[in-house]
């Protein structure tokens, strides 16, 4: 597994988020990537962990209502699929 992607990973679990293996952000066109589902309050403290556990880059975020979803789109998770 990618470094990265653990990172992610444990970043979720560090902050009781929920990790995303294949979220397609913004302009992403279909790729896939690493992401974490979060609460609005808990997104410094997201960004924090992430930057310290490794992750060089704070992330993108999208907002969900209450909640919001940092990812990475340099973290790929899976190609484009075909026939969408």
């Amino acid at each position: 597994m990618n470094d990265k992607i653990e990172i992610v990973e444990q970043t979720a679990n560090e902050l009781d988020g929920e990790s995303i293996a294949d979220y397609s952000g913004r302009g992403m066109y279909g790729k896939k990537s690493a992401a974490i589902s979060i609460g609005s309050r808990d997104l410094h403290e997201t960004i924090q962990l992430a930057t310290l556990l490794g992750l060089e880059d704070i992330g993108l975020i999208d907002s969900m209502g209450l909640g919001v979803v940092v990812y990475w789109p340099d973290i790929e998770t899976e190609e484009i699929e075909e026939g969408l």
